[in-house]
């Protein structure tokens, strides 16, 4: 883990299991679409993670070809998953990681997401959407917040 990160959270309305599989197995119907979502402008695929250690999370298109966002890299069903992360803009061995907790909570679960690793990507960098660390951990604490919502909708309230 290094140092620029976001940390957002969501309480949904499910136990641990349940918002483990939420996350992973339907996340194509949660990850909302378009541009500021997606990865290829104009071409929204459909994403899906390959399950466990070694797995990954991809974007695939109708013309069967595959955006990689990364690779997984801890798989614990119901308690943590955590992945490498890029963007159409990165480029060789450019990632950031992102990590999932989800904790049992009275109610339900807590799932937190931790996005770290920004500052390892150049000042210049398009991902950073020339923005300085602290807003472009709004922006990217934003976007996520609006990704969990999305999740959490997708279960009773």
């Amino acid at each position: 883990m290094s140092g620029a990160a976001i940390m957002v959270a969501v309480t949904v309305a499910a136990p641990p299991e349940r918002a483990f599989a939420l996350f992973t197995d339907e996340v194509d119907v949660w990850w909302q679409r378009g541009p500021a979502y997606r990865f290829r402008r104009g071409n929204d695929g459909t994403m899906r993670f390959d399950p466990g250690p070694g797995g990954r999370l991809v974007e695939a298109y109708p013309d069967g070809t595959l955006f990689e966002v990364g690779h997984i890299r801890d798989w614990q069903p119901g308690r943590r998953l955590a992945f490498s992360w890029r963007n159409p803009h990165h480029s060789g061995d450019e990632e950031t990681e992102v990590e999932i907790e989800f904790k049992a909570v009275p109610g339900g679960t807590r799932v937190v997401v931790r996005h770290s690793g920004w500052d390892r990507l150049n000042p210049g960098h398009p991902a950073r959407h020339a923005l300085a660390d602290v807003p472009l951990m709004r922006m990217m604490g934003d976007w996520w917040r609006g990704q969990l919502a999305a999740m959490a909708g997708r279960l009773p309230g």
